[in-house]
């Protein structure tokens, strides 16, 4: 039993983590492909207008995948073409 809550307890802070990143992302205008609370195979997937919201198999983890960051240009578009709050909130909110 304890090591259900421990799992529950760690999913519920992974989705407030990675809720942080969806909401900075969307208030400085940058684009979100996917917002995903666990790992492995997708359980449960929906989108809304360009965002694909999915629940995984595995409760170890989560993701939000921005767009424009596989592009090496993304840091010097983002400072150039969003405010600098938006930048700093990003830039804070970051996963190294």
């Amino acid at each position: 039993m304890e090591v259900i809550i421990t799992i529950l307890a760690l999913s519920i802070v992974i989705f407030i983590h990675e809720m942080g990143h969806l909401l900075a992302a969307k208030y400085s205008g940058v684009g979100v492909y996917e917002f995903s609370v666990g790992m492995g195979p997708k359980l449960l997937e929906t989108k809304v207008k360009e965002t694909v919201y999915s629940l995984r198999l595995f409760p170890i983890g989560g993701f939000v995948k921005l767009a424009g960051l596989d592009d090496e240009r993304f840091l010097i578009r983002l400072i150039f073409e969003k405010s600098l709050e938006g930048t700093v909130l990003l830039l804070l909110d970051r996963d190294p």
